[in-house]
């Protein structure tokens, strides 16, 4: 949702598409402004060693100051963004999953750099039937 320029009109028009189905929105946390503790530390870390080792081949560069402009979120969206932005929409009551077993995943055969750096948080916002 964070890539969107207008996320709630996003969630209406997907509520009106499918206006009895379950809502699942998969996100993660990007950067250290929003993160606290442990996972700052983590995030900041990442950070470093984003600057200092190239992304993977492929991996899309910073967007553009233009199209940051326009995203209401371009600076990170948290899971309390997320969730209320879906509870004020028509899908009504949500819940935050954090999706551990995804984030264990994409650091599998990465290093011990990985290892311990983790990465970043990744979560689902469900709401629906």
């Amino acid at each position: 949702m964070w890539t969107l320029p207008d996320p709630a009109a996003a969630l209406a028009a997907w509520h009106a598409a499918a206006p009895g189905a379950r809502l699942v929105v998969i996100e993660g946390s990007w950067g250290s402004a929003n993160a606290t503790g442990l996972e700052a530390l983590r995030s900041r870390a990442r950070e470093l060693a984003d600057r200092i080792w190239p992304a993977e081949p492929g991996h899309h560069s910073d967007y553009s100051p233009q199209i940051q402009a326009i995203l209401p979120y371009s600076s990170g969206l948290t899971p309390a963004d997320a969730v209320a932005l879906v509870q004020a929409s028509r899908w009504g009551t949500a819940r935050i999953e954090r999706l551990r077993d995804v984030e264990w995943a994409i650091t599998q055969g990465r290093g011990v750099l990985d290892d311990i750096l983790g990465t970043h948080p990744r979560w689902a916002v469900v709401a629906g039937t």
